[in-house]
C-alpha cells in the first residue's frame, strides 16, 4: 500500500495553532514599530523644518519664523489650530510681534498637518508658556529655549521632543533639560 503525501487533520491543526499564537505575539510589537516610525518623521520633518528656518535667516540675513499655520498662508495664534495641524515657515520683513505674513514677505516653506492623530506642543522654558511661533535672527538665534513635544495614543513613555536651544541649534530628546520627564497633552 503507498502512503500518500500531504498533512493529517490533527498536524494542520497543530501547525494552525502555533502560527495564530505566533501572530498574536508579532502583531503587537509590529503596531509598536509602526508608531515609532511615524513619530521619527514627523520629528525628523520638524528638525527639516527648523534648520531650514535657521539657515534661511542667516542667508537672508533677516527674520525667519517658523509658526503654526491650518492654511498655509498665515500664521495661528491661540489653542484653536496646534503645530500638528501644520506649520509655516517665512521670512518676516517688518518683525511684527506675534508674527504675522504681510505683503512683500516670503512664504519660504509649507508643511502639511500630520497623518494621524498624535499631538505636537511646543513650550518656551524660560517662560514656561506654549509658543504658537519661533523665530530666528540674522544670525540664526533665537529669542529662548524652546522644546516641541510629539506624543501619540501611546502617551507620555513614548514622547519624544526636539530641543531648540538659544543658538537655534535643534536636537532630539527623550526629556526635559532638567532631566524631567516628557508631558503630554
Amino acid at each position: 500500500m503507498e502512503r500518500s503525501s500531504g498533512f493529517s487533520l490533527v498536524e494542520l491543526m497543530v501547525g494552525l495553532g502555533v502560527a495564530a499564537i505566533l501572530i498574536s505575539v508579532a502583531v503587537p510589537g509590529f503596531e509598536n514599530v509602526t508608531l515609532d516610525n511615524r513619530r521619527d518623521a514627523a520629528l525628523m520633518q520638524l528638525m527639516g523644518a527648523i534648520q531650514l528656518a535657521r539657515s534661511e535667516a542667516v542667508k537672508r540675513r533677516e527674520t525667519v519664523v517658523l509658526c503654526k499655520s491650518a492654511d498655509g498662508a498665515s500664521c495661528a495664534s491661540g489653542g484653536a489650530i496646534g503645530w500638528a495641524d501644520g506649520r509655516l515657515v517665512f521670512s518676516n520683513l517688518d518683525e511684527d510681534d506675534p508674527p504675522a505674513v504681510d505683503a512683500g514677505e516670503t512664504v519660504i516653506r509649507v508643511y502639511p498637518a500630520l497623518s494621524d492623530t498624535s499631538a505636537l506642543v511646543a513650550e518656551d522654558l524660560v517662560a514656561s508658556t506654549e509658543i504658537d511661533a519661533l523665530a530666528f535672527d540674522a544670525a540664526g538665534e533665537t529669542e529662548a529655549r524652546s522644546l516641541f513635544t510629539y506624543c501619540d495614543g501611546r502617551g507620555a513613555s513614548e514622547a519624544q521632543g526636539v530641543l531648540v536651544a538659544r543658538t537655534g541649534r535643534p536636537r532630539i530628546v527623550d526629556s526635559y533639560p532638567d532631566g524631567g520627564a516628557l508631558v503630554c497633552p
